[in-house]
């Protein structure tokens, strides 16, 4: 996947400088999937990368709310989101808008307020 560097910086000023870009294959996993077995309590890892699964759990996101109303992302009976049906933006992720036009996501902007790792070896000091 390539990214509108231009279009992003645009929007989110210095977020060039501050993203690490990953070359890794893709995977087909379907993002109703994983926020259903967060909701249901099953195990994430090796679905996502580690920081992200971390960040899911930190913040909370994709459980059901004490109200026992549904997050706004969840699906209804109708197999759609809310959000999906909400939505009348034509290049919103909701409406399969091209990456480039989508917006950040929840896990995007948890990121982004988080400071930069420290940059580890991968060979240890003998």
């Amino acid at each position: 996947m390539t990214l509108d560097w231009e279009y992003l910086e645009g929007a989110l000023p210095g977020l060039h400088a501050r993203v690490i870009q990953l070359d890794m294959p893709e995977l087909e996993i379907a993002s109703h999937i994983l926020q259903e077995r967060i909701r249901t309590g099953q195990p994430i890892r090796y679905q996502v990368p580690e920081a992200v699964e971390a960040i899911i759990a930190a913040e909370g996101l994709y459980r059901r709310m004490n109200s026992g109303r549904k997050p706004p992302n969840e699906f209804g009976a109708n197999g759609r989101s809310a959000a999906r049906s909400a939505c009348a933006d034509p290049n919103c992720v909701h409406a399969g808008g091209r990456p480039a036009e989508r917006p950040l996501g929840a896990i995007s902007i948890a990121l982004l307020r988080r400071p930069a790792p420290r940059p580890r070896s991968l060979i240890s000091d003998l």
